[in-house]
């Protein structure tokens, strides 16, 4: 085996909390991307989670009427931190997508729409009143347009953190009712590592200690 020899796989992040609901106020969704050996690569990682609607009295919004915006407008807020510090805070992430979106490719605007439901207004107009999204973080070295992997073991604390705060549901959707509220579960970021060999990590810490930008 060559000491260049690389592994792939595939880790999945969960955040300790499992359900998130948009009447409880400050209730961040949290994730925590770590590997003391691996990089990330952004292009080929994703969030994903279970975005369900509820009328006041608890029971199904069946009717709802998506903005154009897409599902990701249900997120006001998005925070990156590396090592521990917060290198990105973006306070109007549906905007941030919109402005994406509006210059996506034609293939990736059909992506969009399937994935993250741009243009589909019926989107949660189901049985389960439902929608799961899959939406790459547009957030610096996070973006699917990054080149380089994401080196989380060279990072302080071998981690990056996620922090999303949820948005008023007027925002999100035309028609939202009054008292109504969503629900986000199963929430996920699904990561593809990149293992070094040991003697590639070995050699890459000793260059960060000698100041060495390799």
């Amino acid at each position: 085996m060559h000491s260049d020899a690389m592994s792939e796989n595939i880790a999945v992040y969960r955040p300790i909390k499992e359900t998130f609901d948009s009447r409880a106020a400050a209730n961040p969704t949290k994730i925590v991307i770590d590997s003391n050996s691996s990089f990330s690569r952004p292009q080929r990682s994703y969030l994903s989670a279970r975005v369900a609607l509820y009328n006041q009295d608890g029971s199904l919004f069946k009717t709802a009427n998506l903005s154009q915006t897409g599902v990701m407008s249900i997120f006001k807020s998005v925070n990156l931190k590396l090592g521990g510090k917060v290198v990105d805070n973006i306070k109007d992430y549906a905007m941030l997508v919109m402005d994406n979106y509006a210059t996506s490719s034609v293939a990736e605007k059909k992506m969009l729409k399937y994935n993250e439901a741009y243009s589909r207004p019926d989107a949660f107009q189901n049985d389960n009143a439902s929608f799961t999204f899959k939406h790459f973080l547009l957030l610096l070295t996070m973006r699917p347009t990054q080149g380089q992997p994401l080196p989380l073991c060279v990072l302080p604390n071998q981690a990056v953190e996620v922090t999303l705060m949820l948005n008023n549901m007027q925002q999100a959707f035309t028609n939202f009712p009054a008292g109504g509220y969503c629900i986000v579960d199963q929430v996920r970021y699904v990561a593809q590592l990149v293992t070094p060999s040991a003697e590639y990590l070995s050699t890459l810490w000793k260059g960060i200690q000698g100041g060495k930008f390799l």
